[in-house]
């Protein structure tokens, strides 16, 4: 013969309770829970993507401050639009072949 353990209630009591609480659910609340559960799974995965790719857009940046920096410090730039060419030229050389190529271009 089989007897409950008395000596430490505590999983039956839990056990108990979350059944109870389960069959007080109807298939609305179930759904309506596991709805929220997805959502809440596609919102943390969407931050941590737009989080990753804020954090490399900084870094680039990052980057060409510090080349542009570099070419202040040598002397190669004496102005705004010298700095601001030299910028354009690391964007283009930052682009993907695809878009140098033209197959992503637009036409007008």
């Amino acid at each position: 013969m089989f007897r409950m353990n008395t000596q430490n209630g505590f999983w039956s009591y839990f056990w108990s309770s979350i059944t109870g609480f389960m069959t007080m659910l109807t298939l609305q609340d179930v759904l309506f829970a596991f709805g929220a559960v997805v959502s809440a799974l596609f919102a943390w995965l969407t931050y941590r993507s737009n989080d990753r790719k804020n954090k490399a857009a900084i870094e680039e940046d990052r980057k060409r401050t510090d080349i542009l920096k570099a070419a202040y410090a040598r002397g190669d730039v004496s102005n705004i639009t010298e700095g601001a060419k030299i910028v354009r030229d690391i964007e283009t050389e930052l682009q993907p072949q695809d878009s140098i190529n033209g197959a992503t271009s637009k036409t007008t």
